[in-house]
């Protein structure tokens, strides 16, 4: 008798363990990763998330609805200042040192993460002061459009990738030659993060190089904000204009095309590099990262790996923001390849995926 009671005791906490969720709380944004300009990109995480609860039963998912990107940071603050705060949470990779700084985090250190499944910039965006605090998510390079019929005009078929600011330069004489402006919103700024090291005297040493060959009158038309700008890139007067790839995506893929519709070839290419021949870019990073007051923390950590890597999640990801998963070769996914196939012809496909690869492959998180 007393057995079979023990054995009823044990039947009855098991079924009322049954309904017990593990609880998280999750802070995001409702707006494009990157950009601002994609309003339906919050269906990523609403569907990452319906789609985890319902492999997941025992876990529940929280979260505050219309928080846009302009307020984001503000309100994770204020999160964090109240006690409660957010057991996973974006951050960009530039932020991500303060908020190591205030002991807001929990290092990675005991999930024996695997960093080499994604991009090196990617794993750099993630470590601060030695240690892995986070997860990426989704990486935006820089990149440089171009007007290929510009480009034809004056005899230029194909730009390398390894093309470096000098070819720029070069290429920018024969465009004002032809009666055409070079480039629009490129500064200083981009020529410093091409350059190998950011110091100040490669900096200098490269204004010197460009002075004794002659290349000022170029820079200055250039460098003259008054112009040149995006509507004038836009209507098919200008050859190159550097943006971030989310935003070029844009001006591809219907609907969004239609606002940013452009009568011209448009390409992109890598950003113009090094003189010396070693190519650099930087690349802007969004973040996974998970409080250090977590309470479930495995829990936690789980949902990170589940929206960093897996394929459903990066493929909405790409169709709604355009913004390169961090994992390695994923962008060269089947079905991640079938969203370009919807606006892109199949040899501009595979150029452009060479080009993304060899940028992710040789840059450094912002």
């Amino acid at each position: 008798m007393k057995r079979v009671i023990v054995c009823l005791l044990a039947l009855m906490l098991l079924l009322g363990g049954c309904g017990k969720q593990d609880e998280i709380y999750f802070a995001f944004f409702f707006s494009d990763v990157f950009s601002g300009k994609t309003e339906s990109s919050h269906r990523v995480f609403l569907n990452a998330i319906s789609q985890y609860e319902e492999d997941h039963p025992n876990v529940k998912i929280h979260y505050t609805t219309g928080i846009v990107k302009e307020d984001y940071l503000d309100h994770v603050n204020d999160m964090i200042l109240s006690g409660n705060s957010p057991d996973v949470m974006f951050l960009y990779s530039e932020e991500l040192e303060r908020y190591v700084d205030l002991q807001a985090l929990q290092p990675l250190d005991r999930f024996q993460v695997d960093m080499e499944q994604y991009y090196p910039c990617a794993a750099d965006s993630v470590t601060c002061q030695g240690r892995v605090y986070g997860l990426p998510f989704q990486i935006s390079p820089m990149i440089m459009a171009v007007n290929m019929d510009i480009l034809n005009r004056v005899g230029i078929r194909e730009i390398p990738l390894e093309w470096t600011i000098d070819d720029l330069l070069e290429i920018s004489r024969k465009i004002v030659d032809a009666g055409y402006m070079p480039v629009c919103n490129y500064t200083m700024e981009h020529i410093k993060a091409a350059l190998s090291d950011e110091n100040t005297s490669d900096y200098d040493e490269f204004l010197q190089t460009i002075q004794t060959e002659n290349y000022f009158t170029i820079l200055n038309l250039i460098f003259d904000t008054n112009l040149a700008n995006e509507e004038d890139f836009k209507a098919g007067k200008v050859a190159f204009m550097p943006m971030k790839y989310p935003e070029y995506v844009l001006y591809h893929r219907p609907p969004y095309n239609i606002k940013n519709y452009v009568d011209f070839d448009l390409q992109c290419l890598t950003m113009p590099g090094d003189p010396d021949g070693q190519y650099c870019s930087v690349t802007e990073h969004t973040l996974l990262t998970m409080s250090r007051n977590a309470k479930h923390k495995q829990v936690a950590y789980d949902f990170m790996c589940y929206l960093s890597q897996e394929l459903a999640v990066q493929k909405d990801t790409f169709r709604y923001s355009g913004g390169v998963s961090a994992v390695q070769g994923m962008t060269g996914n089947e079905e991640i390849r079938e969203i370009y196939n919807t606006y892109l012809r199949k040899k501009d496909i595979d150029k452009e995926m060479k080009i993304i690869e060899y940028m992710l492959q040789n840059s450094r998180a912002k």
